[in-house]
Formats: C-alpha cells, sequence, structure tokens
C-alpha cells in the first residue's frame, strides 16, 4: 500500500490540477503566407505515408525535425549545448531563407501557424538560431525547405514529395 498522497505519483511528480496546466513544451509562432502554410500542409501529407492515417506526420514533426537536423549540421545537438564550439562563424548559414517580408505584413495574405516543440529539441535549435543570428521562426523555416530539399534529392520515387514547389534558393539540396 502505498503511503504518498493523493496527489503525489510513485515517481515523485504532482498531479494537482494547478500543475497540470504546465506544459513541457514551447510554442512557436510563424506568419506564412497561404502558399508557404500550404506547402508545410503539403509536405507533412507526402512525408507521411499520403492518406495513410496511421503514418501522418504534423507540421510540430516536420519542423522539428528540420530543425534539429540543421542545428546539428552548424554543431548544435541535444547531447551537447556548448555554443564555444561551432561548425561554422557567427552569423554565416547557407540555409537563410530569403523572404519577402512585405507579404508577410498584408492582413489579407497572411496565415499563422503555431507549433510546439519540446524543450530537448528547443535548446540545440535556438542556440543554432542564436548563433546564425536570425531569429526561431526564420531558423525553422530556413532548416525546413533545406530539409525538404534533401529529401526530394533522396527519394525520387516519393511523388508527392517531387511535386512540393519549394523557393528558388532551395531546388537543389543544400
Amino acid at each position: 500500500m502505498s503511503t504518498k498522497p493523493p496527489d503525489e505519483s510513485d515517481d515523485g511528480s504532482s498531479t494537482k490540477d494547478s500543475d497540470k496546466k504546465r506544459r513541457n513544451t514551447r510554442q512557436v509562432g510563424f506568419r506564412l503566407t497561404k502558399e508557404e502554410k500550404r506547402l508545410v500542409a503539403d509536405a507533412c501529407i507526402a512525408l507521411g505515408g499520403g492518406d495513410d492515417p496511421d503514418a501522418k506526420i504534423s507540421a510540430a514533426q516536420l519542423f522539428t525535425t528540420a530543425g534539429i537536423e540543421e542545428a546539428a549540421s552548424l554543431g548544435f545537438t541535444t547531447s551537447s549545448l556548448d555554443s564555444r564550439k561551432p561548425k561554422f562563424p557567427p552569423g554565416v548559414w547557407k540555409n537563410r531563407p530569403e523572404r519577402s517580408y512585405s507579404s508577410l505584413h498584408r492582413a489579407e495574405e497572411k496565415e499563422t501557424l503555431t507549433i510546439t516543440i519540446h524543450p530537448l529539441h528547443r535548446g540545440p535549435i535556438a542556440l543554432a538560431a542564436d548563433h546564425v543570428e536570425v531569429k526561431l521562426p526564420t531558423f525553422l523555416w530556413g532548416s525546413l525547405m533545406a530539409f525538404l530539399a534533401r529529401r526530394k534529392a533522396a527519394e525520387p520515387s516519393n511523388t508527392l514529395l517531387q511535386q512540393l514547389d519549394l523557393p528558388s534558393q532551395y531546388r537543389q539540396p543544400r
């Protein structure tokens, strides 16, 4: 028989209602054009097994995977958050997106997308974004576009993936 109070689990973590409201993730918001938001949705379908409901990929999973991969390529990983040993000088990043921000400020063309990133993944992604001197959403967008370019090159038989119309700077794998 357990002697723990009813608001504690066996591992010592609290289950109080006030503690249930805390989340172990952080949100990141994006302003996207309608075309960019459609591209993200299409990429989720292309990489998630098409219409197979058991293989669906969310936008959060897609952005997180791309961000972690890009952060690792810059020298930032979940097991090594040492920001003193990056692989490239500060501000240098070949996948910096060339986006037209004027269109993102026009209300009729703006869409929003909010994703959540687990803290273990957010750490290296945020460090990498800081290192290349871009905001976190910009880093995640550039990472996603480069990731999709690499996946398109690696999977020529995936017709849904091949149909994605990436921005011109990402049409070749980076």
